[in-house]
């Protein structure tokens, strides 16, 4: 199993590397989806609802929406992104802009505007996690550092977290950023001093 992911309607849908399983857990009923039924592949990654009720699926072969029926592939849906490679992390945004992390870099997908492209980090080989905080920043846990992209100005900002690599970032019910680095170690990020602090 590789990702977990509630929707509005309470059902479960597990990434797996033999397909994505949903759960209904008051029906107490699960489906499974594979390559048969239109997934890119059957390694699932990641996956997020977004705020108009698809789901969108991370494949170890490219990225895919859900509308209840059928998927389709994002190269399908926009062929001039050229993206490929596996997708690790996905994330929405307030401005409704999907953003997704491949083995080839960082894209995103305007789900209102249907405008897209990608964002230019120093990093090429993707992140392992995205997160969309509620300030208008998106921040990216790439192998080397951490970036945070403020939508307002379209800034990108990088910071270390001492001696360690960034695998997850978050963010509470106050709003506070909360990073884990590879060995273990947390860290929360101060606004004021625009740093991060071990806990």
């Amino acid at each position: 199993v590789y990702s977990f992911c509630e929707d509005s309607e309470g059902k479960m849908w597990i990434g797996t590397g033999e397909g994505l399983v949903s759960l209904d857990k008051a029906e107490k009923a699960t489906k499974a989806y594979t390559t048969t039924d239109g997934l890119p592949s059957n390694t699932i990654y990641c996956s997020i609802q977004d705020k108009s009720g698809f789901m969108w699926i991370g494949t170890s072969d490219g990225l895919c929406r859900y509308d209840g029926h059928s998927f389709l592939r994002i190269d399908e849906m926009v062929p001039s992104l050229g993206m490929s490679g596996m997708v690790m992390s996905i994330a929405e945004d307030d401005m409704n802009r999907i953003w997704f992390s491949t083995s080839n870099g960082i894209y995103h997908y305007n789900t209102v505007t249907e405008e897209s492209g990608t964002l230019g980090i120093p990093e090429k080989s993707g992140c392992m996690d995205i997160h969309a905080d509620a300030k208008g920043n998106v921040w990216f846990a790439a192998k080397l550092s951490l970036y945070r992209y403020d939508t307002t100005n379209s800034g990108i900002h990088s910071y270390s977290i001492g001696d360690s690599r960034p695998v997850m970032v978050t963010s509470d019910s106050l709003g506070m950023i909360w990073v884990l680095g590879e060995d273990g170690s947390v860290y929360i990020y101060d606004r004021l001093k625009d740093t991060f602090k071990r806990q």
